[in-house]
């Protein structure tokens, strides 16, 4: 409401360190006037919406634009067309990675074959014949277990070969899970394991 209004003065009390004695002060009255509210702008008084006038654009504006976009949608074609090109050629000139020769696969094997820990060496040869097929027939290692390097090797029709590794994974596992000490002949089963590689990469070369 308009009008004239007074606010009291405020008193607060505290305790003065200093002087060891509780003090009173107080804040002066404050007078203020509230005026009257402007009065609200009546609906036929509202000032009419700013009209926009649209320019016309000249006709070879765009014209200009359309040429521009055919010109940027050639570059665009030529580019990638010579990239592809590039990319071919240089696929075609990109050298074959050698494979990983067959032996370096059998050399954790061959290194502990006189160690003490004689059932460490037909691991080793089995492992390294694992990631030999893993290679070689381009399968993730986790899929290279023995049962699936059997059904590999006789989907696709290489008999001889499965029979090999049914052979090596034989005495490999008869001599790691036999209740008791049993071994087989390092060097003859060191012989197979090299004969099948060499099968294996024969196969994939001719």
């Amino acid at each position: 409401m308009p009008g004239t209004y007074q606010l009291k003065s405020i008193t607060f009390s505290y305790f003065d360190v200093s002087t060891k004695k509780y003090k009173t002060i107080n804040t002066d009255s404050l007078q203020f006037t509230v005026k009257e509210a402007w009065p609200l702008r009546q609906k036929n008084s509202e000032l009419p919406p700013a009209q926009i006038k649209q320019a016309s654009v000249p006709v070879y504006v765009y014209a200009g634009v359309g040429i521009i976009l055919l010109l940027l949608a050639s570059v665009l074609i030529m580019y990638l067309k010579n990239r592809r090109s590039v990319t071919t050629n240089q696929e075609l000139t990109t050298p074959l990675i050698l494979q990983k020769p067959a032996a370096e696969f059998l050399e954790p094997a061959l290194y502990v074959k006189k160690s003490i820990h004689h059932k460490q060496f037909y691991t080793l040869l089995l492992e390294g014949l694992q990631h030999f097929l893993s290679d070689r027939l381009h399968m993730p290692i986790y899929k290279t277990n023995t049962s699936a390097l059997h059904t590999v090797l006789k989907q696709k029709g290489w008999l001889q070969e499965t029979d090999q590794w049914n052979a090596i994974v034989g005495i490999c596992e008869g001599v790691l899970f036999s209740p008791v000490d049993v071994s087989a002949s390092k060097e003859e089963l060191l012989q197979v394991a090299e004969e099948f590689m060499q099968r294996i990469d024969s196969r994939l070369n001719r």
